[in-house]
């Protein structure tokens, strides 16, 4: 499925979206949290929120330390961030649409 030039993958066993603002309504009756959107629409193949410099070059003095100084504090706020999601349903973005 196509959303915003997005694809949503991992979401299985229900409608696929027809028309244009059907996204809404697909999301929010196979997504209970923001992280479930988050988790279908954003998330690298691997999963990872901070994705880069695959193959850094062991010869610069900034590639060969970006990961072993930068991954783990990444991943820590990756979940925190995750865990913040969580605590978001898609009803309260209805509510919130509502008011707008």
């Amino acid at each position: 499925m196509e959303s915003g030039g997005q694809s949503v993958k991992g979401i299985s066993g229900h409608r696929e979206p027809k028309g244009e603002g059907c996204v809404y309504a697909y999301l929010a009756e196979c997504c209970e949290s923001s992280l479930d959107i988050y988790q279908a629409v954003e998330t690298s193949d691997q999963g990872e929120l901070f994705n880069f410099h695959e193959k850094p070059n062991p010869n610069c003095p900034v590639g060969k330390n970006i990961h072993r100084i930068l991954d783990e504090s990444l991943l820590a706020v990756q979940k925190k961030f995750e865990e913040e999601l969580k605590e978001h349903s898609v009803a309260e973005v209805y509510e919130r649409m509502d008011k707008a």
